[in-house]
């Protein structure tokens, strides 16, 4: 009796075992969004958005980086603007500075460059704050107890000086960690791993992370694995936009999954980023000619006409010309629209699964990208991928 009750209780203790850990439920600390706008123009609303998803950390765009055929260099690129000396992102939150480098970047630049690349990104960025400082300065008023003094001026000048260096430095020493957006791939991956060395070097104070799509992710021998401390999974974009008759190129769940199988943890401890936003892509003579955001056009049997509708993707026909809100593009007449948008029930699987295997202890759940509107629109649906850590 006591032999047949130890396989039993052998399984039982096995069972115990390996049950797995409770999941971490630190959503305070972990729930963010990527601020992918050329603009920053927060406003209250903005804010109370952030907060009903118990936001902590912004992952904050820059500037983008893409080698000029004309000039033959690497330029800066879409340099995030501010409207009303607003800081204040950098003091509600956890902002990371992010920094896309086009792949076309480095499969241009020459090795010995690439160091010269890395400073002056290095020196870009710490403008950015110098920057800061000075819109920060701005907001103080100074006054002196002799204003009749010849030297008050002087002292003024010399105080919002070391004010705004001040100021800047503040800003800077808030920043932990620093991302790199980059879909190299095997061809380019020893320039740009070249250059995350570099740049590390320049913020030896800081964490350099990396994002990380799923190719990437799901065949590190080939594509390499960034000399980072971190990456940033990218649970998205596994299709290709320029396919005017293709799936949903944002977001397809089984798709996606197949990344998943088989699969050995990920050199790197990961955060993981996940889509809500939603685009129109315009076709001309089956060719791909823009991206628009949903909010440029309104539907109306006047102007397009509905050709398919699967699952995520309405493609339609323009049949007369509309205005568009908020753009320069024009649309022409035989113009394709496919509108691709997002199922929340698929991203919340995706992200379901990416739970039950993540070994990092704190992850970050990101979402790209802000808008408050949308991020309105389907908070229910936020909350579930949020939910799902």
């Amino acid at each position: 009796m006591l032999k047949k009750s130890l396989p039993i209780l052998f399984l039982t203790l096995l069972a115990i075992g390996c049950k797995p850990s409770p999941k971490i439920k630190d959503v305070e600390q972990e729930n963010g969004f990527y601020l992918w706008k050329t603009r920053w123009n927060f406003d209250k609303d903005a804010y109370q958005v952030l907060e009903t998803h118990h936001t902590q950390v912004i992952y904050l765009r820059l500037f983008d980086v893409d080698f000029d055929e004309k000039s033959k260099a690497v330029a800066p690129l879409g340099e995030l603007q501010y409207y009303y000396q607003d800081n204040s992102p950098y003091e509600k939150y956890q902002v990371i500075p992010t920094i896309f480098i086009t792949n076309h970047t480095f499969k241009n630049i020459e090795k010995e460059n690439i160091d010269d690349l890395a400073n002056r990104i290095y020196k870009k960025i710490i403008s950015h704050f110098g920057e800061m400082g000075e819109r920060a300065t701005e907001n103080y008023s100074y006054s002196s107890e002799s204003e009749n003094s010849p030297f008050v001026e002087t002292s003024k000048d010399f105080r919002e000086l070391v004010l705004k260096d001040s100021l800047a430095r503040y800003y800077y020493n808030q920043v932990k960690e620093i991302q790199f957006d980059c879909d190299w791939t095997e061809t380019t991956k020893d320039k740009y791993f070249q250059f995350l060395t570099a740049i590390q070097r320049k913020f030896k104070e800081k964490t350099i992370s990396s994002t990380i799509r799923l190719y990437q992710y799901k065949y590190p021998e080939k594509a390499g694995v960034p000399p980072v401390k971190k990456g940033m999974l990218m649970c998205y974009n596994v299709g290709d936009v320029r396919d005017a008759d293709g799936p949903n190129s944002i977001f397809n769940k089984k798709e996606i999954l197949k990344y998943f199988t088989n699969k050995d943890p990920y050199p790197l401890p990961l955060d993981y980023a996940f889509p809500i936003f939603e685009w129109g892509a315009v076709y001309r003579n089956n060719q791909l000619v823009k991206l628009l955001p949903l909010e440029c056009f309104y539907i109306s049997d006047e102007y397009y006409r509905l050709i398919s509708l699967p699952k995520e993707v309405m493609k339609y026909e323009i049949i007369d010309v509309p205005y568009l809100y908020g753009t320069d593009f024009t649309f022409e007449k035989g113009d394709i629209l496919k509108i691709e948008s997002i199922n929340y029930d698929d991203v919340v699987a995706v992200a379901s699964k990416v739970s039950s295997i993540n070994t990092n202890p704190n992850p970050k759940i990101i979402l790209f990208d802000f808008d408050p509107e949308n991020v309105k629109k389907h908070e229910s649906g936020i909350k579930k991928i949020f939910d799902c850590f």
